[in-house]
């Protein structure tokens, strides 16, 4: 099972944690819900699971456990924290431009310098609706046709990137590469692209693989030559990318190195767009590309974010100084959903952690 999805690999973090920072932890049979105590604070952490919506062929992310989850995503001291530049990916880009960060050119409407694109919705996650790449814009090619909503990207090839910030600072960072596949000189495209799906042939995207593929000017009933290479997809935890147990984290390869200095302007920048009343105390990702040139490109950013266990650390010395700020009863926002009452929690601090730490505080001047 893929390292950041699997139980086992956050319950670790957290024992891990608990050795160094000293504090106790609980989890609920019942709902996952992980308890965190020490001294006068008690917190409750939101447990969170990864399914694959059938009906809309894509995975998702539950508050709860369904029949159908495949995976665990982790824990959060909150329920929800949402802001405007994490909802929109228009306004995300024009944040970065706002703040001289990197991040591909964009077109809402064709026009003669549109090329080497892919067609993205301004909402949504997981990829939804992104297509391309293409080269150039076919006005006879409904694939090509902005819809209310999409926008043309600059395709920037190179290495899948994300990003978690703990605040403004990065916690965890994975590289990968595009998936490739080699020739053989005897099977076609679509026969060593059905071969490394296995099951998962049977509900490709062959439409949006072929656009990969027509960008490499083959079409699926080429034959590579033996060692020939091209990429099968350019997503990130895409059908092609072959899960594993190990950890991808490269975070701490990269300390002292120039992508480093990169992230951590990044998150300084980013933090900035995130409303005061969600502040200290938040998890998000920025997904990015990773060229030869060594330059990131920004692409967008993602609030609620499935848990790296490695940003655990940060996010617990946080909570047990008081680093997160207070959010409204859960009550409120599942009124319209009685169906997940009852395995929700949120968390908050025992309201009189606060005044026992100043307390002690004044007691130790």
């Amino acid at each position: 099972m893929l390292y950041s999805i699997d139980f086992l690999n956050h319950v670790q973090a957290i024992k891990r944690c608990a050795d160094v920072l000293g504090f106790s932890a609980n989890i609920n049979a019942l709902n996952l819900a992980l308890d965190i105590g020490k001294d006068c604070l008690k917190v409750r952490f939101q447990p969170r699971f990864i399914y694959f919506d059938a009906e809309k062929m894509t995975r998702n992310y539950s508050y709860y456990l369904r029949p159908d989850i495949f995976g665990f995503i982790g824990w959060l001291p909150y329920f929800n924290k949402v802001w405007p530049i994490a909802l929109d990916k228009l306004a995300f880009k024009a944040h970065c431009r706002e703040h001289g960060l990197p991040t591909p050119e964009w077109w809402t409407a064709p026009s003669t310098g549109v090329s080497d694109f892919l067609i993205k919705r301004k909402g949504g996650s997981f990829g939804a609706g992104m297509r391309g790449p293409y080269r150039g814009v076919d006005g006879s090619n409904p694939y090509h046709q902005l819809a209310a909503g999409e926008y043309y990207e600059r395709f920037v090839e190179g290495r899948i990137a994300k990003i978690w910030y703990w605040d403004a600072d990065p916690v965890c960072l994975e590289l990968r590469d595009f998936p490739r596949i080699a020739g053989d000189g005897r099977r076609t495209i679509r026969e060593l692209l059905e071969e490394r799906l296995g099951d998962w042939a049977a509900t490709a995207r062959w439409p949006q693989i072929e656009a990969s593929i027509a960008y490499q000017h083959k079409r699926l009933d080429s034959v590579l030559a033996p060692k020939e290479t091209l990429f099968a997809s350019f997503r990130y935890g895409s059908i092609f990318d072959t899960p594993g147990p190990e950890n991808r984290n490269v975070l701490g390869e990269h300390a002292r190195d120039g992508i480093a200095d990169q992230l951590r302007a990044f998150g300084k920048a980013l933090y900035e767009s995130i409303p005061d009343e969600f502040t200290p105390g938040v998890l998000f990702t920025a997904d990015a590309v990773l060229d030869s040139e060594g330059r990131f490109w920004l692409l967008e950013m993602n609030p609620n974010p499935a848990v790296h266990p490695d940003a655990y650390s940060a996010m617990l010395d946080s909570v047990l100084t008081g680093g997160v700020s207070s959010m409204p009863s859960l009550g409120s926002a599942i009124a319209g959903a009685p169906h997940l009452k009852g395995s929700l929690v949120w968390a908050a601090h025992n309201p009189s952690s606060r005044n026992a730490r100043a307390s002690r505080e004044r007691r130790t001047r």
